[in-house]
């Protein structure tokens, strides 16, 4: 909707679309657009000019735009826009407060004179100034946010993001990687700088990087194949991997990035060939042994498969004895080896007769052959050992019932990180696939950046590669 409106102040054109004006001239306001410009009309000439170089005139106190020039004698136009305003104020100071009127948006009080619309808010023409440096905007570009107004400048610097290259403000189109914005044109290679194929970079250091650039810099190598790794690295026991060179060396299949894994001299085993590969057999059940066991002459027992060969008894640390590598319980030990025998009389009377008559032969080195006494005290310390590790293994329990958020170590002794890392000085009593559990609480936070309960709770996979870099694996 056009309005009449008086120019406050004197306005030279600049661009083609704009119109010059002198102060105090009236002109018709045709249209207001967002940026606080207007399009005036004076007489047939018509262009852009700020809207707040302009003041409202009241279709009740403007003359109209369609009357007649004036006759010579009449009064001048300015002499109608003086008595206009008397008018005006005069009726304004006499009328009550119009609940309506409008109010500046700044300092919220009423506009009675001049005053600039923007965005369709109204503002005192002194107080319509840039939210961040304060200058007033009467007139310039400016830029509306959350009912805030900026110049162009403070704008850009409070909500426009900084070129990750360049460093400059970003005041188009911008491209968003690694965390951060870059013009279009400045999202290149680190080393090249030439752009990338279809979208697709590498990244180092928050850096990007072609596919060219990337494997000449940061070449990595899988420890199986031995080819360049381009794409995901699986890394365990301090080497890297394709994911499907990551295989078990039993059945060389592959392990997977969270499948659990061991490792025995060297080589890696998923669970499953590793109790294959590794554990030792039970002679009694023929089943892997995975848990304690009795180890006599070489031989794996579980100890509830340590039975009598005889009668299939259980066999006990006073009731054990050997025959021809075989275990009895004393009883069938008696009457296996009664059953064996002893040579007739006759026999044993001739082959007295034939020593004492032959002359007596040099003296010979012989070896004993383990006597049941020596069998029965390796037994009894084998239980003995069962038996402590049983009665450690439920005391820890017990305590760990009573205090279930403490972490509960299986060994009972502590020993210096020094010695638990140096195989040579090693306690042989230290289970050499539990020697974390045997540092003190303060050196097992300062060796492992972390405690004990932290740690139970990683990857078992993470877990080792931990304990093979500090030497406890």
């Amino acid at each position: 909707m056009s309005f009449t409106a008086k120019v406050l102040f004197d306005y030279t054109a600049v661009e083609d679309t704009e119109l010059s004006v002198s102060k105090d001239a009236i002109v018709v306001v045709e249209e207001v657009n967002d940026s606080g410009w207007c399009l005036a009309r004076l007489g047939t000439a018509a262009g852009w000019i700020p809207l707040d170089y302009v003041e409202k005139i009241t279709a009740a106190s403007a003359p109209s735009a369609a009357q007649p020039a004036a006759p010579a004698n009449s009064t001048t136009v300015d002499e109608v826009n003086d008595a206009m305003k008397h008018l005006v104020m005069a009726s304004s100071s006499a009328a009550p407060a119009d609940p309506n009127a409008k109010k500046c948006h700044a300092c919220g009080g009423v506009l009675e004179t001049s005053f600039v619309l923007a965005k369709d808010y109204y503002f005192h023409t002194d107080h319509f100034k840039c939210k961040g440096c304060g200058e007033n905007l009467s007139g310039k570009p400016f830029v509306e946010k959350d009912g805030e107004f900026y110049c162009e400048e403070d704008y850009y610097n409070s909500f426009n993001p900084r070129c990750g290259h360049c460093n400059e403000i970003i005041k188009g189109e911008y491209i968003t990687a690694l965390n951060k914005s870059w013009h279009p044109d400045h999202f290149v290679c680190a080393v090249c700088s030439k752009p990338f194929e279809g979208s697709q970079f590498r990244k180092h250091d928050d850096k990007p990087y072609c596919d060219e650039h990337y494997a000449e810099l940061f070449k990595v190598e899988c420890a199986t194949c031995g080819k360049n790794i381009v794409g995901q690295v699986f890394e365990a026991l301090g080497k890297k991997y394709h994911l499907d060179c990551f295989v078990c060396a039993e059945g060389n299949h592959q392990i997977g990035h969270n499948g659990s894994f061991n490792v025995h001299e060297g080589k890696i085993y998923c669970p499953q060939h590793f109790e294959e590969a590794v554990l030792n057999r039970c002679a009694g059940c023929k089943q892997l042994i995975k848990g304690p066991f009795i180890k006599i002459l070489n031989t794996h027992f579980h100890p509830d498969c340590w039975k009598c060969k005889e009668c299939n008894g259980p066999i006990s640390t006073n009731n054990v004895a050997e025959h021809q590598s075989n275990f009895y319980c004393k009883p069938c030990h008696a009457k296996v080896s009664a059953g064996a025998g002893s040579a007739p009389a006759s026999a044993a009377s001739a082959a007295s007769a034939s020593s004492a008559s032959a002359p007596a032969p040099a003296a010979a080195i012989t070896t004993p052959k383990p006597t049941d006494t020596d069998v029965e005290l390796k037994a009894k310390a084998a239980l003995a050992k069962i038996q402590a590790e049983k009665e450690a293994k439920a005391k820890a329990e017990e305590e760990a019932k009573s205090k279930p958020k403490a972490p509960v170590s299986t060994e009972v002794f502590e020993v210096d990180y020094s010695l638990l890392s140096d195989p040579s000085k090693c306690p042989s009593t230290v289970d050499s696939a539990k020697k974390e559990m045997y540092l003190s609480a303060a050196q097992f936070k300062e060796k492992f950046k972390m405690d004990l309960k932290a740690f139970q709770a990683l990857p078992a996979w993470r877990q080792k590669k931990i304990k093979m870099d500090l030497k406890l694996f």
